[in-house]
């Protein structure tokens, strides 16, 4: 099955993985795009756009889940194997990065105000509610906060005998809970049981089936899945069911991914396939640019006048060149100054 991840130095990378995660970051970029374009100058066309991309929350902890069942999980069962501390030293580093990104947004006084913090976390009960899952008004980059508490879980539950009933147990009790933290651990857990699942060969005969197809019947299902995305969220805001809202966004969001992989190998441009999967190596510092590139960029159409549709479009395309240029130039530099590698791997490996 080509679709398998080895995140290993001693092997190759695997090209269609990289292609999923760099597309990913230009989702989020269009994402962050329109959801600015609506604070700053509402626009329907780009609260259209945030609906159509929602998936864009979860994607990242399904493919960490997807991470740990397909990579670490079958690497516990060496008696030298430092999967669990490897894990817990990630879950370290990505909880540090979330806390010092937002610690400087806080110190300048931009987006967020301490005041505000202090007020809503000033009893038990307010921390508890912030740590079961941080606001959007109160902190930022909420993504690494979950992936790494995901991270953290992972180190502790997985091994090579217990691992298929805990995530199975887990799932049950995490399925009775529609909100927080809870459901944000769910994607992970079902992430890494399509990993465990694609380690062993299970899905072999499907992806065999779709490279035949060459990829044809998951683009359709999106473009039809989007076309009566309307109506699905209709019917599952009528049911009011939780079930039918993590289905939904678990089939949206492989919809998504095998699209990415073979709507890319359609066009068949080696740059452009190049280019998104170089992207696809730096996942999480692109994750983290965008958005200083973003805000940036808003800043000087506004001073320039822009307004209206041309206001998100203008931005989203300079912000897509910029992020794609400075992960170019960050990954060269990186393969030839050797400080900015080991700082790197420090930081983000």
């Amino acid at each position: 099955m080509q679709f398998q991840i080895n995140i290993s130095q001693a092997h190759p990378r695997n090209i269609d993985l990289d292609i999923v995660k760099g597309v990913l970051v230009l989702i989020m970029l269009t994402y962050h795009c329109a959801s600015v374009a609506i604070l700053v100058n509402f626009l329907p066309a780009a609260k259209s756009i945030t609906d159509r991309v929602s998936f864009i929350h979860y994607a990242f902890i399904l493919i960490s889940g997807y991470l740990c069942g397909w990579y670490y999980w079958p690497r516990f069962g060496s008696p030298d194997s430092d999967v669990r501390r490897r894990l817990f030293i990630r879950a370290l580093k990505t909880t540090g990065i979330f806390f010092f990104l937002n610690l400087i947004l806080y110190s300048m006084g931009i987006v967020y105000s301490f005041d505000q913090l202090l007020a809503r976390i000033n009893s038990l009960n307010g921390i508890v509610n912030f740590l079961n899952g941080p606001p959007g008004n109160l902190a930022a980059f909420e993504v690494l906060y979950y992936i790494a508490l995901f991270l953290f879980l992972s180190s502790v539950v997985l091994g090579r005998r217990t691992i298929l009933s805990l995530i199975l147990g887990s799932i049950l009790f995490l399925i009775y809970n529609n909100s927080g933290l809870p459901y944000w651990m769910l994607f992970g857990f079902v992430g890494m049981m399509v990993g465990i699942l694609v380690h062993k060969g299970y899905l072999e005969d499907i992806w065999i089936f779709l490279e035949k197809t060459k990829g044809i019947p998951v683009i359709a299902g999106l473009v039809a899945y989007q076309f009566y995305l309307p109506r699905i969220h209709s019917v599952v805001n009528e049911f009011d069911s939780h079930y039918l809202n993590v289905v939904t966004y678990l089939t949206e969001t492989v919809l998504w991914f095998l699209s990415f992989i073979f709507f890319v190998r359609l066009l068949n441009i080696n740059s452009l396939r190049s280019a998104v999967a170089a992207i696809g190596k730096y996942t999480l510092l692109g994750y983290i640019a965008q958005m200083p590139i973003i805000r940036m960029g808003y800043g000087l159409l506004k001073k320039a006048g822009f307004q209206g549709f041309s206001y998100y479009l203008t931005n989203l395309i300079i912000s897509g060149i910029v992020l794609c240029f400075f992960i170019l130039v960050f990954s060269y530099l990186r393969s030839r100054v050797s400080i900015l590698d080991r700082c790197y791997k420090s930081v983000f490996q």
